[in-house]
């Protein structure tokens, strides 16, 4: 599907955005399993704004990590 795009994917333009604001993310997933902090740590360079991200996919988890 991505042949027939003609913007670069999202996390490349959220990489993009935060990069030239000299800011950082953190992410809290749950149903996603952690498949947008992988999207995101795919585009190299993103250390410089990826700052971390919690995978909490139990409702336990979640009231225990996340309140």
């Amino acid at each position: 599907m991505r042949e027939f795009a003609t913007e670069p994917p999202v996390e490349v333009r959220v990489g993009d955005a935060l990069g030239e604001g000299a800011a950082t993310v953190a992410i809290a997933e749950s149903c996603t399993g952690g498949l947008i902090g992988s999207l995101l740590t795919d585009v190299p360079g993103s250390s410089e704004y990826f700052d971390r991200s919690l995978v909490t996919y139990s409702y336990d988890a979640k009231l225990t990590a996340l309140g």
